[in-house]
């Protein structure tokens, strides 16, 4: 968690002080943006339930609310954004385009990739072992986390790219910005239908959770 946030410094590797936001391609910007903002939260939200393996009979066969549950982890997940987020704010310092920028794709991760991250949770069936050590450790591993990543990275990039493309970046930005405004009204359909996902695949997770390989 705590080496996830110094990904924030992601950007002095692209950002070069004298260089303009409006010499940067619109792909490096989302690219950037998005990642920036939004690594911690993937970073974790990508193991999200394989986190609790050892724990997880207990998880779902007490009396817990799965929706109370998922706007737990909701909340969890859109603090860590908010938590780049005002650490990439540096980046203004170079130019106040890459403000705008930050806050249209922090706004697009919490409205969006939180969800992906939270729906994907219910596919994991690898375990983690938090008494394990970390050095070159694998566990909860599997093809589920390279699908996460295409969505949550590919799609804002995409749709930056086609929007700023025509219309230019400021638009590209408003309509980032509107997506994820949007999917985020639509908050308590998402924990729904996650939730009622969760109730779905819960025992083939715990199931998995329970392997010892």
């Amino acid at each position: 968690m705590l080496l996830s946030l110094l990904f924030v410094g992601y950007g002095l590797i692209f950002y070069k002080p004298g260089i303009p936001a409006a010499e940067y391609s619109s792909l490096m910007l989302a690219f950037t943006g998005t990642f920036m903002t939004g690594f911690a939260a993937m970073n974790y939200g990508q193991f999200l339930c394989a986190w609790e393996a050892k724990f997880f009979d207990g998880i779902f066969t007490r009396n817990i609310n799965i929706e109370d549950y998922y706007r737990a982890k909701f909340r969890l997940l859109a603090f860590l954004v908010g938590i780049s987020f005002i650490l990439s704010l540096f980046c203004g310092i170079m130019d106040i385009e890459l403000m705008m920028s930050h806050t249209a794709f922090a706004v697009y991760n919490v409205g969006v990739n939180i969800f992906i991250l939270m729906f994907f949770s219910t596919y994991q069936r690898k375990k983690i072992d938090l008494d394990a050590g970390s050095a070159f450790n694998y566990q909860g591993t599997s093809a589920v986390q390279f699908l996460i990543m295409l969505p949550l990275l590919v799609v804002p990039v995409f749709i930056f790219f086609a929007v700023s493309f025509f219309f230019g970046k400021t638009t590209g930005y408003v309509v980032i910005t509107a997506v994820g405004l949007a999917s985020l009204a639509l908050y308590n359909f998402w924990i729904k239908g996650i939730a009622d996902n969760f109730r779905e695949k819960k025992h083939n997770m715990a199931v998995g959770f329970r392997r010892k390989d």
